[in-house]
């Protein structure tokens, strides 16, 4: 592969890394967003108030909660790497067209 190709698949990597964080970040700021936040909040507190009154000897019933709670935390999660992955392809752009500049 050419200096020439990489370099291009560098760019196409980078500029699919910014549109996928800048909509992350900007789905924060929706009202589905906003609204995905707050239920996600009320799941996991739910789950919380569950697991104080479960049987400690239900393993079953433990994880089903555990279940419960951490599905929305992974998803959000997600939203949030993407978002610094976001910065972080900011700085490789700023670092890749300094090199061209030189």
């Amino acid at each position: 592969m050419s200096e020439q190709e990489e370099y291009s698949e560098v760019i196409a990597e980078l500029r699919q890394t910014l549109e996928v964080g800048s909509a992350a970040k900007s789905f924060f700021d929706t009202i589905v967003g906003r609204y995905l936040l707050r239920q996600a909040s009320l799941e996991e507190e739910q789950a919380f108030k569950e697991w104080l009154d479960v049987d400690p000897e239900d393993a079953k019933a433990i994880r089903l909660i555990q279940e419960r709670a951490r599905v929305p935390k992974l998803v959000f999660a997600w939203l949030r790497d993407a978002v610094r992955e976001l910065a972080d392809a900011d700085q490789r752009v700023a670092i890749e067209l300094e090199e061209m500049g030189k």
